[in-house]
């Protein structure tokens, strides 16, 4: 791989076939096709180049003579290299599979346990559960306890799994958590939905992200206790026998190369310091070889102080990209093999190993690569009642979004715009019924706080390891952000990629007005703990809103989204009314 490209990651949580890349590019500067000499799209016309002032038209009509299609190329198998473009109407099949809907279904399931076997932290499930469960008088919990504080008081594992902050599921079941069945014994690990998965009310939802994962964290707050805790004490301590001693030798020995770094605010995520910081303490060799002198004596890193935090990606939103990262940074390779390397790399995981588990089990990339482009938006109306929306004021809004928000966003083929609409039901006008986003992930810089695309900076030497060669992984440093597809944004509180913006009403306020601080928590009740007039979490917060979000924090700025987007120099682009409309549109895609 070209010395010249900059590095790659992709976060913990998530991240090849013929592909046709022969149909018109759409140039969003004028409406237009734009084809180069060899009837190949022209990349100079990209819809990557479009600006937050040019006008655009995201369907891709032609300006002269026939209509373009912008959706006949949904489904063709990716190839997942730098520039392919991919349909606007976006790839919920990307690898062209005959029988997607049975591999969406097993790969939704490795969402919710992890498959990869040879991962490095496997934690022994029977004696952890023994000791935390057990007598709190025992000496071993009692030495946890001063090592730990957030272990005292704690009785079960269900109360851990509550700390993570994971999703329990209607079953009662947490997200997230993986009991694997080893040759040693059963070992804990936790999936990828511990971050991507969340709650809309009182309904799990995967591939949204998690707002109170605390993972990260979880790495800084419990890795004193391997560090303490030999094998043979946690043997004697737990009544663990060979095998699960053997487990918590393994599991001991990784985490000596895994760092970490807290996030800033809760629901955040720092996957890109955790991963980069944990391959310092590897020797840098194209293997990240594991060394007793490379751990003792790690790599300095400016991301062990610069803020690289980032809300959890949402699954969903996968299928219409062809560059990953709330940056796009990620601009060639499978991101979902990307997510499951990273993962291991944060692990401390022996990369011949893994790459050896890879190529046993290409069908479980297969699987979980089309269950993470084959999730589906929440609705707003399984939750609030359609008849009682205001659809006058959602067409008035779509309006508005078509003239000053889809150039960046796309657009939205809405049902009420159908020649059949007087015969829908009202929800079926207010569904969604085709989204166009672009050929080509477009990166606008609109002033938001550039720290995170910035740490992508200080990433070293990862383009070199050699899956990254072999698996064509590559991350490029971007001059601003993805313009994201907005399907579910309803959902998708709270806003901006660093959290700073707790509601639509907050997004659509000039930078200088919007809340320099507000309360967050679980939101469990939408008539109590969600705003639905602004779409988010309400100012005047409830008793239960535990967390406070500063966003005089550095990476948590909430700056941005202004000028030729919200702002004519001094003036206001929209009225109160008018975001009204807008949160209202916005509401039903």
């Amino acid at each position: 791989m070209s010395g010249g490209r900059f590095h790659w990651v992709l976060a913990l949580a998530l991240g090849g076939c013929g592909f046709d890349s022969s149909f018109a590019e759409l140039d969003t500067d004028t409406g237009s096709t734009s084809m180069g000499d060899s009837g190949a799209p022209n990349a100079s016309t990209s819809a990557s180049e479009t600006t937050a002032d040019s006008d655009s038209n995201s369907e891709g009509g032609s300006s002269g003579g026939d209509e373009v299609d912008v959706c006949a190329q949904q489904g063709v198998p990716a190839q997942w290299t730098e520039g392919e473009l991919i349909s606007p109407c976006g790839r919920p099949n990307p690898l062209g599979l005959e029988d997607a809907a049975a591999y969406a279904q097993a790969g939704q399931g490795h969402a919710l346990h992890y498959p990869v076997e040879t991962t490095g932290i496997l934690l022994p499930e029977r004696p952890l559960r023994t000791l935390i469960e057990g007598n709190p008088n025992d000496p071993l919990r009692q030495l946890l306890s001063e090592l730990l504080p957030a272990f005292t008081g704690l009785s079960s594992m269900e109360e851990i799994y509550e700390q993570l902050g994971l999703v329990r599921g209607e079953d009662g079941e947490y997200w997230g958590v993986t009991v694997m069945n080893t040759d040693r014994g059963a070992g804990l690990t936790f999936s990828c939905a511990t971050c991507h998965s969340g709650r809309v009310f009182d309904t799990p939802t995967l591939g949204l992200f998690n707002r109170r994962s605390t993972a990260n964290n979880m790495f800084v707050v419990y890795k004193p206790l391997f560090e303490q805790v030999g094998p043979a004490a946690f043997a004697l301590g737990t009544g663990a026998d060979s095998g699960e001693t053997d487990l918590w030798a393994m599991s001991r020995d990784n985490i000596r190369y895994v760092r970490s770094v807290d996030p800033r605010a809760l629901g955040l995520d720092t996957a890109l310091a955790h991963t980069i910081l944990s391959l310092g303490t590897r020797e840098l060799d194209p293997w990240a070889t594991r060394t007793e002198q490379s751990w003792q004596n790690p790599r300095s890193n400016e991301l062990e102080h610069y803020p690289s935090d980032v809300k959890p990606a949402t699954w969903w939103l996968t299928k219409y990209k062809n560059k990953y990262f709330s940056d796009g940074s990620l601009v060639s390779g499978n991101p979902v093999l990307g997510a499951l390397l990273v993962n291991e790399f944060g692990r401390g995981s022996d990369l011949v190993a893994l790459d050896a588990w890879i190529i046993d089990n290409w069908d479980v990339i297969e699987e979980f690569t089309t269950g993470v482009f084959a999730t589906e938006a929440p609705s707003f109306f399984d939750h609030f009642e359609p008849e009682a929306f205001d659809l006058a004021a959602a067409k008035r809004g779509e309006a508005l979004f078509v003239d000053n928000c889809a150039r960046c966003h796309g657009t939205y083929q809405k049902g009420w715009s159908k020649p059949d609409a007087d015969s829908l039901s009202v929800r079926e006008q207010l569904e969604t019924v085709q989204v166009v986003y672009f050929a080509d992930t477009p990166i606008h810089d609109v002033g938001t706080d550039p720290h995170r695309r910035r740490s992508v900076e200080f990433i070293q030497d990862i383009n070199d390891l050699a899956l990254s060669e072999k698996y064509d992984l590559v991350l490029t440093p971007q001059d601003g952000y993805v313009p994201p597809p907005l399907e579910g944004i309803w959902a998708r509180w709270p806003y901006f990629h660093n959290n700073s913006a707790p509601s639509l009403c907050a997004v659509l306020t000039p930078a200088d007005q919007r809340p320099v601080v507000y309360q967050y928590g679980n939101v469990t009740n939408g008539a109590v703990d969600f705003d639905s007039g602004c779409n988010g979490y309400p100012l005047d917060a409830p008793p239960h809103f535990d967390q406070v979000f500063d966003t005089t924090v550095a990476g948590l700025s909430n700056m941005g989204h202004d000028e030729g987007i919200l702002m004519d120099g001094a003036q206001e682009r929209f009225s109160a009314a008018e975001k009204t409309d807008l949160i209202r549109f916005l509401q039903t895609l």
